[in-house]
């Protein structure tokens, strides 16, 4: 006799921190298997619970199976700007700098793997940082910026930080115009 399914639902404590992916329809037939997946993408650094369910007109319905998982601390990287305007700047010159500063405002130690200048004029512009290979949580580091317009014009980089934290890469617009 052949099973339907009516519903494959995650439920419990922490359902959103699991998520489910299914190859089985809606009617599986008489001997027949499919797979349910289930992976697990922690909201937080805590132990955390869930319950596959699995609503069918099979004895026993739903069916359950529960989930485990813990999540680690990470690292979240917070940037001081988004972005850096400079004032016109006498082309072969250099302006004042900007400073953005990188804070690592998560619960673990944070890997910085790059921090370059990329982008449309990336020789334009200049960067000098202060920042280690790596960012404990709560210390905080700064990358200088500054303009150097190769010639008379409007030119537009970014300042592109790769790390180990969700959010990689992030980046800060920079512009300024050559005069």
């Amino acid at each position: 006799m052949a099973v339907s399914i009516s519903s494959v639902a995650l439920a419990g404590t922490n359902p959103t921190s699991f998520v489910e992916i299914g190859t089985c329809g809606t009617s599986l037939a008489a001997g027949a298997s499919c797979s349910l997946y289930v992976g697990f993408k922690p909201a937080s650094a805590a132990a955390l619970s869930a319950t596959l369910n699995v609503t069918d007109n099979a004895t026993g319905s739903p069916q359950h199976v529960t989930l485990t998982g813990s999540g680690t601390a990470a690292p979240i990287l917070k940037l001081s700007a988004t972005s850096l305007a400079f004032p016109t700047t006498l082309h072969g010159k250099t302006s004042t700098t900007k400073a953005v500063t990188l804070t690592n405002s998560g619960t673990a130690i944070m890997t910085l793997s790059s921090i370059t200048l990329k982008g449309t004029n990336p020789t334009d512009f200049v960067e000098l940082n202060t920042c280690g290979p790596t960012l404990a949580p709560a210390a905080a580091c700064t990358a200088y910026i500054a303009f150097k317009p190769a010639a008379a014009g409007a030119f537009t980089a970014t300042l592109s930080i790769t790390d180990n934290g969700a959010s990689s890469p992030q980046s800060v617009a920079l512009s300024g115009t050559g005069n």
